[in-house]
């Protein structure tokens, strides 16, 4: 294995993006529901589909012997029962609209429009 020196972390501008993502956070996975992926513009999808094929296909999971893994909702610290909305990604809900911030909502609309680059990646999940 090479033995990582620092000259190949100081110009790592997508390392730093992604730990910046993260934030102060102890947070060891990132989950993405399914259904609010689909409500993204078409080249996002597609973007959002290169990339995961390319993360299957850099890294090998079968030594790691599990077959899944498991979600599940939290509300102060409890487990909840998880949105239907957020679940049913064949039938969408109209309550994922709710989830999108206004912001996010006149991006996506642009986008949509005028297939331009889209600005907001954030969900507001209040009200």
């Amino acid at each position: 294995m090479k033995e990582r020196v620092d000259s190949d972390i100081i110009n790592t501008p997508g390392r730093d993006k992604l730990w910046l993502y993260f934030g102060l956070s102890y947070a060891s996975w990132l989950t993405l529901p399914r259904v609010l992926m689909h409500e993204m513009p078409d080249k996002w999808q597609e973007k959002m589909a290169k990339l995961l094929n390319e993360y299957n296909e850099f890294y090998n999971f079968e030594p790691l012997e599990i077959d899944g893994t498991r979600v599940q909702a939290t509300k102060n610290g409890k487990l909840v029962k998880m949105p239907n909305y957020l679940i049913n990604y064949r039938h969408p809900s109209l309550e994922i609209d709710k989830l999108k911030s206004a912001t996010c909502k006149n991006g996506l609309r642009a986008a949509m429009r005028n297939e331009t680059k889209m600005q907001c990646y954030v969900y507001d999940t209040k009200d």
